[in-house]
Order: structure tokens, then C-alpha cells, then sequence
């Protein structure tokens, strides 16, 4: 009998570790949100473009070098190398434009106290906004402000590094990736070396009919080549299906190759390969 009266319980057990197994499953699976998203919640929310790089890994294929060094002779890069001469502390850079400054965020192994060390040494001079350190240089310099938050550095003017940390630390709401429209481009796009999303509009680069925003990443995909991504958001699934076709023209007329787009719902998913020469030739760090 006692055999009989164990079996419901090793039963129950059975269940309930089946259902939390199931329940959990997910969250052990989980890789986490994506590196160019994370740093899209530390720009403005009426940011036009966000260009994320990925530093570290850029600098760490020498067939990806010629892109690498684009960010190592930038004025950003210069600028750091006087606060920071360990460049290879740097792991991703992202650029935002269009909120009537721009501003350059660089999150990577920095050391504070050390920075805040050769910020006073350079000349810097100390102001807070938000309880943020702000370092400006002193008048006449080419140099940008820096703006110091956790493991990550803030370059641009004084009053473009206010509205980025207004964006971080008031509300997450006012920052970029909390924008509809481009958190749905932002999450349809894969991880990649290189991530640029844009907020359609009479100044971007393609132009189509009840366009709302678009992106593309970058991953590499053999010798010298890279994969192209891109998501296209129209108003609705009338506007994207004529789209189509102009979409492929405007991509094999930019070098690149292998092009293929579909449409998903009122989206344009566009797929291609391009040459590492040819997209460091045309792209701007």
C-alpha cells in the first residue's frame, strides 16, 4: 500500500518541476537586449539618426581595420586619446544627430577616477548637471565637452550633453529607443558590427512614399564582405507592397549585391552583401 500512496506525490513533483521548467525556460534562454538598443535609451527621443559601432569588435579583425581606423583618426578619437590613451578600453560608439546638436557616446572599461584625474590635468573645467559630472575645456579649444556616467563617456556640447542626460536620468521616456516607430525598426534588426537608424523625413537619404523610419546592420559574412539588414516601416502594408521594387533599385545602385526585399506587413526586410572597400570608402565615422 505505502508504494501506491508515494506514487501520487513523486507524480505532483514531477508536474510542478515540468511546469516551472517551462515557466523559467525562456528566461534561461534569454541573451539579454541588444547592445545598440541599450545605448539608444542614453539619446534624445527627437534624435533624427543613432550610428552604432562596435569598437571592439572592428579592432579585433584586421580584415575589419580599414572601418576601425575611420573611428582611430576621428576627432572623437584624438580627443580621447588625451583623457584615455588606452583606446582598447572602448567597446561600442554610438552617434546621435537631428535633436539640434549631435553627441557622441562611448561605453567601454573606463576608469573614473583616473579620467577625472586627466580631465583636471587638460584643463577641464568641472560643472554638474543632474547630479552627471560635465567637463568642458577652456575656452578657444576645438575640443568638445565630456560627460562622465557609468562606464561610459559623453562627448558633444555642453548643452547636447544636458539633453542626453535629461534623456537617461528623467525619464526613459524622452530617450530614442522609446520612440514607436523606431523601436520597431530597432527591434526587427539582427545585432551588428555597424547598426544606423534614421527617422524618415525630408532630409534622409531614401526617400519613399508614407516611409516612417528605417535601418540597416552590418555582420560580417566572409573575406572583405559584409551582410547588409535593412527594415523599412511604412504607414501601412498599401504603402510598403509599391515600395518594394524601389528599395532593391536604390540598394544595387549603392554597390551593393546579392540584393533581396520582402514585404511583412506594412515592413520591407531588404537583405544584401557588400564590399568592406566599398562601405568604407562611402561611410563616415
Amino acid at each position: 500500500m505505502k508504494p501506491a500512496a508515494v506514487k501520487p506525490k513523486l507524480a505532483t513533483l514531477i508536474l510542478l518541476g515540468s511546469l516551472l521548467f517551462v515557466l523559467t525556460g525562456s528566461c534561461l534562454c534569454s541573451s539579454g537586449s541588444k547592445q545598440y538598443a541599450d545605448m539608444m535609451t542614453m539619446v534624445p527621443v527627437d534624435s533624427t539618426e543613432f550610428h552604432f559601432w562596435n569598437i571592439h569588435g572592428l579592432g579585433a579583425d584586421s580584415e575589419l581595420w580599414p572601418l576601425y581606423e575611420k573611428f582611430r583618426e576621428s576627432s572623437i578619437a584624438r580627443q580621447l586619446a588625451d583623457i584615455e590613451p588606452v583606446l582598447a578600453v572602448v567597446k561600442n560608439s554610438a552617434k546621435a544627430n537631428g535633436f539640434d546638436g549631435s553627441v557622441t557616446v562611448l561605453e567601454g572599461d573606463f576608469n573614473s577616477r583616473d579620467l577625472e584625474r586627466r580631465l583636471k590635468s587638460e584643463g577641464y573645467v568641472l560643472s554638474m548637471h543632474l547630479d552627471v559630472e560635465i567637463w568642458t575645456p577652456e575656452e578657444g579649444e576645438l575640443y568638445v565637452s565630456v560627460a562622465l556616467v557609468d562606464r561610459a563617456v559623453l562627448m558633444g556640447t555642453a548643452e547636447d550633453l544636458k539633453a542626453c542626460i535629461n534623456a537617461m536620468e528623467l525619464d526613459q521616456q524622452d530617450s530614442f529607443y522609446e520612440d514607436q516607430a523606431i523601436e520597431w525598426v530597432a527591434d526587427r534588426l539582427p545585432e551588428g558590427l555597424i547598426v544606423d537608424i534614421f527617422r524618415a523625413g525630408p532630409d534622409s537619404t531614401e526617400h519613399y512614399a508614407d516611409l516612417i523610419s528605417y535601418g540597416r546592420s552590418y555582420t560580417k559574412e566572409g573575406e572583405d564582405k559584409l551582410r547588409m539588414t535593412g527594415i523599412y516601416m511604412f504607414s501601412d502594408g498599401y504603402a510598403a507592397e509599391p515600395a518594394l521594387a524601389h528599395v532593391s533599385d536604390y540598394l544595387k545602385g549603392q554597390e551593393f549585391t546579392n540584393v533581396e526585399t520582402k514585404q511583412e506587413g506594412n515592413f520591407i526586410r531588404a537583405t544584401a552583401s557588400v564590399y568592406i572597400s566599398d562601405l568604407t570608402r562611402d561611410m563616415p565615422y
